[in-house]
Parts: C-alpha cells; sequence; structure tokens
C-alpha cells in the first residue's frame, strides 16, 4: 500500500479545497435527482392596512363583511412557484396545499392569476388557506 504525502500547505489547501468542492456540487445534484418535484411560497408583499394606511385618517373605519377591525389587518400577496425540474400533476398531491398563519385568521384569499391551462382554487377552512 502506497501512501502520498504532499508537504507543501498551499498545494494541501487547494487540493481539500476543490475535491471539498466537487463533493457540495455532487451532493447537490444527487438531492435534486431525488426529489425533482418542489413547490415554494414566495411572498412579495405584506402590507399592515391599519398602521401603515389608515393611520393618518381618524375619520376612516376599516370593515369587513359590514363587521369593524379594531386589530391590524393584512393584505399579503404572493406566489407558488414550482422550483422542481420536472412539471407538476393534480395526482402529484395526495392533499390541497395549506398556508397556515402563525397567529391571526384568514379572511379573504382569491387568485389574480394562474399559468396557462392550470385550473386552481382557493377556499379558507379551519384558519388555514388551502389550494
Amino acid at each position: 500500500m502506497m501512501i502520498l504525502f504532499i508537504s507543501n500547505p498551499l498545494l494541501n489547501f487547494f487540493l481539500t479545497t476543490l475535491f471539498g468542492t466537487f463533493s457540495i456540487i455532487g451532493l447537490y445534484y444527487t438531492i435534486r435527482r431525488k426529489y425533482p418535484k418542489s413547490i415554494i411560497y414566495v411572498e412579495t408583499e405584506r402590507i399592515n392596512l391599519n398602521s401603515s394606511v389608515l393611520k393618518n385618517y381618524s375619520n376612516i373605519k376599516l370593515t369587513f363583511n359590514e363587521q369593524s377591525i379594531e386589530n391590524d389587518l393584512y393584505l399579503i400577496r404572493g406566489f407558488l412557484l414550482n422550483n422542481g425540474k420536472i412539471d407538476l400533476q393534480k395526482d402529484d398531491f395526495e392533499n390541497n396545499l395549506r398556508i397556515n398563519l402563525e397567529s391571526g385568521k384568514w379572511l379573504n384569499c382569491s387568485i389574480i392569476s394562474t399559468s396557462q391551462n392550470l385550473d386552481s382554487t382557493c377556499y379558507i377552512n379551519s384558519e388555514n388557506l388551502y389550494f
């Protein structure tokens, strides 16, 4: 058995960095190949309507379904993004996609736009938003 020993510290550092980089890249592609389907939620905007929009107007009251809103009310905009390698099909999901809040509850939801040939709806049930 032959053991190779390099006494140059700079060359040792370079080779270690090179092989480490190849290992990380290989791990990344292995994980992507193993999990080719992936979807993420990207939040693009969160506006507190009470504190940022209506704070200077004491004569304006915020209501929803004819009920006054005294607490903070947020308008949240975002989108779902397929960041996998292949297209997602309806059969790929056992359950609907769900987004829940750490505190508070959803009041309303709407889908502004979708990809071509995509039939999607959203609804609120038990404090969760489903797609």
